[in-house]
């Protein structure tokens, strides 16, 4: 992908739904500019825009599913649990991600 003009098309496109649905202040879309520059140049300020979830401690983790459950739930877990919790839950997101992308492709 280098069509710059069609990711910043699309940040606009964005822009104009989140204005349109009338999304709260505190809900900032990722830019698809920012994500292109993030993903070429992994070093300066770009760097930890796109997670590695290889990468991911599972203090990370036990973080990351606090802030999706809500709660201090993940304290209970081991750290087997939280892992095998983890993978559960991001790889249910990337096959979303797979599907929605697929069906587009």
């Amino acid at each position: 992908m280098n069509d710059l003009v069609l990711l910043k098309k699309l940040d606009a496109t964005v822009a104009r739904f989140v204005w349109r649905f009338q999304m709260p202040p505190e809900f900032q879309p990722k830019s698809f500019m920012r994500a292109y520059w993030a993903i070429r140049h992994q070093t300066g300020k770009h760097a930890g825009y796109v997670p590695n979830f290889d990468l991911y401690t599972v203090s990370d983790m036990r973080s990351a599913l606090r802030d999706i459950g809500g709660e201090s739930w993940t304290d209970k877990l081991s750290d087997d649990e939280v892992e095998l919790q983890f993978q559960r839950v991001i790889g249910n997101a990337v096959s979303s991600l797979e599907k929605d992308v697929g069906a587009r492709s």
